[in-house]
């Protein structure tokens, strides 16, 4: 940009402006396109922090405080989608009759004293990948439920694939932070063995299974047991790891309301740019002139 604008500044100025006004004309527009270059790269030119609170606010439709994140529920049928949900909320939030989308997804607000506010969207158990693309698109964070045992992995592993081919081919997309609930502890040994913030060899042998067969980090699968008679084992751990991917999935927000929005491409900046630093030279051949 900065080669172009000298050439056709020096082009337009021959028999008007001098050598001298010439080289200072050159040296503002290589300065204002490092500048904005800067301002560029480092993310500032494209949203001011005004910005960015208008757009939430609009993401949030005109709520008075920010719009709880969006947690998209996926897994196959039977993986325990439902209990997590049931879980999650302190209640029996499956028996409600919650709305239903146009594609089948179920929403939920669930609030708990203590914990922040998520927007839980069930979605139908796993059959059609791009199906779930389209709310993997607009999820905050993915919470993906998949049993310890008995299941083939499949059907998880294939819409794994499809988000991370879509995700490659939109790189200024970011793909929500995911973590896996991995259901069905108690069917690996007697639910009585299962103490509080102790996770037995068996269960953190199954849980790294998983990874290894969804390509995931282990520390990104929490094994928990849902169906024992006392309180949900190891639903502390689940908890504490979705409040630790809020940040990142507050970016992804930030990420994705950007995209949706009507942003200026880099062509307009620059059109901006130079439009800008011909103003500029204007205004130095009048103040030379006169």
């Amino acid at each position: 940009i900065a080669q172009e604008a000298a050439r056709l500044t020096t082009a337009q100025g021959t028999g008007r402006l001098g050598e001298s006004l010439r080289r200072v004309a050159t040296q503002e527009i290589i300065l204002q396109t490092g500048r904005t270059a800067i301002d560029l790269y480092a993310g500032r030119l494209r949203r001011s922090s005004e910005d960015r609170a208008a757009l939430l606010a609009a993401d949030a439709a005109s709520a008075k405080e920010e719009a709880p994140l969006r947690l998209l529920l996926v897994g196959q049928a039977r993986a325990g989608k439902t209990s997590i949900l049931n879980a999650l909320a302190g209640a029996s939030r499956g028996q409600v009759d919650a709305p239903v989308t146009q594609d089948g997804v179920r929403e939920h607000l669930v609030r708990v004293d203590g914990r922040p506010a998520l927007n839980v969207a069930d979605m139908p158990p796993l059959s059609d990948p791009a199906r779930f693309l389209e709310q993997a698109a607009r999820a905050d964070i993915i919470l993906w439920v998949c049993v310890a045992l008995g299941q083939s992995r499949e059907p998880d592993r294939a819409a794994l694939e499809a988000l991370r081919a879509w995700a490659a081919e939109r790189p200024a997309n970011r793909i929500p932070p995911l973590l896996v609930a991995m259901t069905g502890a108690d069917r690996l040994l007697p639910a009585a063995t299962l103490r509080p913030d102790t996770t037995p060899e068996p269960v953190r042998e199954a849980a790294a299974a998983l990874a290894g067969a969804l390509d995931l980090p282990a520390g990104d699968v929490v094994p928990v047991a849902l169906g024992t008679a006392a309180a949900p084992w190891n639903l502390p751990a689940l908890w504490a790891r979705l409040e630790g991917a809020m940040e990142p999935a507050r970016i992804a927000r930030f990420a994705r309301i950007a995209e949706r929005d009507h942003r200026p491409s880099l062509m307009a900046e620059a059109g901006t740019l130079v439009r800008s630093a011909g103003a500029g030279i204007r205004r130095l051949g009048n103040s030379r002139r006169s």
